[in-house]
């Protein structure tokens, strides 16, 4: 089946993918696992997409259920904050390693939608980068 590359089909379809124990090589050009975070890199033309998996397991729930606003962090919980400040370095790693980069999409189903916006938050407000979120039935 082909999709066009601009679908929202084909992007969930992308957090499915990711969220298998086992990924298919072709999928993405790169997959980062740190403890039970993952997530996928791909350069589709002039745009990378950071695609995150939801809640995989058991150690995914316990994380989901640190849900106490931050003080300073007033519209993001605890647990979706700690866990997109660990991955951010890796994300520099890969927007300085691919050029020519026009937009980054951070995608992400579940609480990987939630990793998504907040990695997308980063870009925008830190790095004063181009990005844009697309999230499939991610938690307030």
């Amino acid at each position: 089946m082909n999709y066009a590359k601009d679908d929202l089909l084909y992007y969930w379809i992308l957090t499915k993918c990711i969220g298998r124990k086992k990924i298919p090589t072709e999928v993405f050009d790169f997959v980062l696992r740190d403890g039970s975070d993952v997530f996928g890199v791909r350069k589709m033309g002039k745009t990378l997409l950071f695609v995150f998996a939801g809640s995989n397991d058991w150690k995914d729930w316990l994380n989901n259920l640190k849900f106490f606003k931050l003080p300073e962090k007033r519209d993001v919980h605890e647990g979706f904050y700690f866990s997109a400040k660990k991955l951010r370095k890796y994300v520099r790693k890969y927007v300085k390693y691919y050029k020519n980069i026009e937009k980054k999409l951070c995608i992400g189903h579940s609480r990987g939608g939630a990793l998504a916006e907040e990695i997308n938050r980063y870009f925008v407000k830190y790095m004063e980068l181009n990005s844009y979120t697309i999230s499939f039935g991610a938690p307030n």
